[in-house]
């Protein structure tokens, strides 16, 4: 489920005329929430889209989200999150909402029923942007049942009897509907408006490349943790919904492939150094707020290759639990188990723990996260217990000083997983998943340093460190050996190797396989962690990874570390060796690990 974030810019004139008006904490929080008015484009449908509630079309997991749903009058209770993305044809307007929600509640299912007092999401609409205040709304829940309505003189000129013919609505839940006794996950609404409803009030009917309507979202309702929040925000000490004068702007286009728009807009992804904006304008990257932009598209491109990060309101408890202990001369080993995801599923991992720190050193140490590469004994590899010496990095590093954890990647070692049986898009995004709870495995001892945690991988633990990195700046440092080059430069472009069930198999499915229809690439992954310290170790004779295109995905970092001050914590070498990580490149990426994170905690 697709649940991409955009953050709107904060209008700072706006800001203090407010605070110099209302003197109240909750006026100052309004004003916090409020920001310029978001836009987003409606892309054509490329196929018939089929209203049941599933969003499984190809045209609904290319689309991306409207953005970022705002809190206004958040006061209490979690903050559940709405994504929401929208399609269009000659005859209709489709919308696919994906709302998280603990406690679902709904029981109107019919027309013009009591929606208002469901967990419910509505659209505000002007088909004419130059008239926002004529504005239709149409509100839904989850079992189907809408309401619908007419302003035609704004908020204050009054409802007016308005019944929109062709309205569908499916709904989907994840969980139980009415039973506060349990916590739900999420449910799924996909509606269809056809256009004919607005013709007469339409500047182009049907509309044309470029045509702009004024609309909002807004979700609220519900008997438990009530939701109020909206796409755009509205300046108001209460929750008020018809405000067309904080309407954004939704822009219609004609394009209609996801895929191929993402690569006309970036071609090779080699150049960094410009972002191109929702009206499709090329716009120079010169400050950090700009290249916040642009990484916000990089995050929503791997997310529609991999599906979207799960970002629970609540997270499944961890639980750990030691399973087994053995104490070594210079550092302790510990076998652990914890949840992540499900109360029905541990991960397995190795905790090495150093001895030989002074006691006073032994709440305040670095840690690091260790991912192993492709191989059946799994966690077993970075702490000794397999493989081969120069893969030990979670043992060398302990004997370094750092706390590690070495756990296990689904499938392998005692990590049984079956990903055809998982709600995951993809392999890579279940083992992001699981490393984000092994960061927070880490920062719950007390012997880390919860703000110096790092992380280590090779091969597939070099990939995957990087993609965790991506999704989770609590890693201030990423080490990766022989863990990518760029798509076209691996094994002379054929992406098999990177579309079996453990990694990515939309890119089989959806992109062919073929590097040019790709919507991210490594430059903009190791571009995207920046100003974190990345270290990349590409051997000369990787029959793997191309060390060519890692020379050009370093090439295209540079210019946006340099940017964001931080080009020493970009760095790279290059042994004359095969798939393997040499020791004189190991001791190196130690250095630069002690640099970033540092070995010990030396403040006073």
């Amino acid at each position: 489920m697709m649940r991409l974030r955009t953050i709107l810019a904060m209008r700072i004139g706006t800001l203090l005329r407010v605070l110099c008006i209302i003197c109240s904490s909750q006026a100052a929080s309004i004003a916090a929430e409020r920001g310029a008015l978001p836009s987003s484009v409606i892309y054509r449908a490329s196929q018939p889209i089929v209203i049941d509630g599933r969003l499984d079309e190809a045209d609904w997991r290319n689309a991306t989200s409207i953005g970022e749903f705002q809190f206004p009058w958040f006061k209490e209770g979690a903050r559940e999150n709405s994504v929401v993305k929208l399609l269009w044809d000659a005859e209709n307007l489709y919308i696919g909402c994906v709302c998280d929600d603990r406690h679902i509640a709904a029981r109107a299912a019919e027309h013009d029923g009591a929606v208002a007092q469901d967990d419910c999401i509505e659209i505000m609409v002007s088909p004419d942007a130059s008239l926002p205040k004529r504005y239709f709304n149409v509100e839904w829940n989850v079992l189907g049942g809408y309401v619908d309505g007419h302003r035609p003189n704004g908020a204050e000129g009054g409802r007016v009897e308005w019944n929109a013919d062709g309205v569908q609505v499916k709904g989907q839940t994840e969980g139980t509907v009415n039973d506060d006794s349990d916590e739900d996950r999420c449910w799924v609404t996909e509606t269809v408006i056809p256009l004919a409803n607005f013709r007469e009030f339409m500047a182009e009917y049907p509309p044309e490349e470029g045509t702009e309507w004024r609309a909002n979202f807004n979700r609220h309702g519900g008997e438990v943790n009530q939701q109020y929040s909206q796409w755009s925000a509205v300046d108001s000490p209460t929750p008020a919904f018809h405000a067309p004068h904080r309407f954004g702007t939704l822009t219609f286009s004609e394009e209609t492939n996801a895929i191929d728009r993402s690569n006309s807009r970036y071609g090779d992804r080699l150049d960094l150094t410009y972002l191109i904006d929702d009206a499709g304008q090329r716009v120079a990257i010169k400050a950090p707020a700009d290249w916040d932009q642009r990484r916000k598209q990089i995050v929503a491109a791997v997310e529609e290759v991999m599906g979207t990060f799960p970002r629970p309101a609540i997270a499944q408890p961890l639980d750990v639990e030691v399973l087994e202990e053995i104490v070594e001369d210079d550092y302790i080993r510990r076998k652990i188990a914890y949840h992540t995801d499900r109360s029905d599923q541990r991960v397995t991992a190795w905790l090495l723990l150093p001895k030989t720190v002074a006691p006073a050193e032994r709440h305040s140490l670095p840690a690091v996260l260790c991912l192993h590469q492709t191989t059946t004994p799994g966690k077993d590899q970075p702490v000794g217990l397999a493989d081969r010496p120069s893969l030990h990095y979670a043992l060398e590093l302990t004997r370094r000083g750092y706390v590690t954890l070495a756990p296990d990647y689904p499938s392998l070692g005692e990590y049984g997983y079956d990903f055809e049986a998982d709600e995951y898009v993809s392999g890579s995004m279940k083992a992001i998943y699981d490393n984000t709870r092994a960061i927070d495995v880490l920062q719950s001892l007390p012997e880390v340093d919860p703000e110096r945690i790092g992380c280590i991988g090779h091969s597939l633990g070099g990939h995957n460190g990087l993609f965790t990195a991506l999704f989770d700046d609590r890693l201030k440092a990423v080490v990766t050996c022989c863990g990518f080059t760029r798509f076209a430069r691996y094994m002379g472009g054929d992406l098999t190797g990177w579309s079996g069930p453990r990694y990515m198999p939309r890119i089989a499915s959806e992109y062919g396989l073929c590097p040019q229809k790709m919507p991210f690439d490594f430059p903009e992954i190791i571009t995207a962690i920046a100003p974190r310290g990345v270290f990349v170790v590409a051997p000369l004779r990787d029959s793997n990874f191309d060390v060519v295109g890692v020379r050009e995905t370093m090439a295209a970092a540079a210019p946006i570390y340099a940017l964001l001050g931080a080009q020493d914590r970009l760095a790279a070498v290059y042994p004359d060796a095969e798939h393997d990580f040499p020791s004189e490149s190991r001791e190196a990426a130690y250095e630069f690990i002690d640099a970033v994170i540092g070995k010990r905690n030396t403040e006073p």
